[in-house]
């Protein structure tokens, strides 16, 4: 009796750790309706931006490094950027030229289990090895990006936001989100992958935005 009760214990604990490990099967990203899409790419994709309640939803918005999202973005600087009260000058507190899986990560920090943020290299994967074209889906603008395996998820054209919710820069023009990877070559900036396709937007790139001046979406990816 001893030997199957400890046979039966080994057995729950590594169902228990299972389910911790795939949460977006069986815990919070399931409850919150984001599924891992698999495009044929080296990670899956969500089907919906992090805070998301469709395809065609912005969700959340949020500055590079900080987990929990905001309203607002005017005049209220990134939780990592000091001013010097001497001399006045700010600066980036480092906290990892890689920030994707980390402390730092909101898409960790929401979701959890193994979602995450996208890696630049992630990102320049999906602009490079998928099919991406403009779309209206249930009257929102976006772009439509299918992968190798046929499958697909959508960007809607969320723009920048700079304070509330009516100073939108960029509104059904782009679809901007972060990646966890900083812009060595200018702190100040971390990469986000840039897609947009009206007028003379018309782009589909990982470029290099400001970690604050503006909030923007969010992504996720899971391996």
């Amino acid at each position: 009796m001893k030997r199957i009760s400890l046979f039966l214990l080994v057995v729950m604990s590594l169902v228990a750790a299972s389910c911790s490990d795939d949460d977006d099967l069986n815990g919070s990203a399931a409850k919150k309706g984001v599924e891992a899409v698999d495009l044929g790419l080296s990670v899956k994709w969500a089907n919906v931006n992090l805070g998301a309640s469709s395809p065609w939803d912005i969700g959340y918005r949020f500055t590079w490094g900080e987990i929990e999202p905001r309203t607002n973005f005017y005049g209220s600087a990134n939780k990592y950027y000091e001013v010097d009260p001497v001399t006045g000058e700010g600066t980036f507190l480092f906290i990892g030229n890689e920030i994707s899986g980390t402390k730092y990560d909101a898409a960790r920090h929401i979701l959890g289990g193994k979602w995450r943020l996208p890696t630049k290299a992630e990102a320049e994967e999906l602009v490079e090895k998928c099919e991406i074209y403009y779309d209206e889906q249930n009257g929102v603008k976006g772009v439509n990006v299918v992968g190798p395996s046929g499958k697909s998820i959508f960007f809607p054209f969320g723009g920048e936001q700079d304070s509330d919710e009516s100073d939108i820069y960029g509104y059904g023009e782009g679809s901007y989100t972060f990646t966890g990877t900083l812009d060595q070559d200018n702190p100040e900036r971390a990469y986000t992958l840039d897609l947009s396709n009206t007028g003379s937007w018309h782009h589909y790139r990982v470029g290099s935005g400001p970690r604050d001046d503006m909030g923007i979406p969010i992504r996720a990816v899971r391996d």
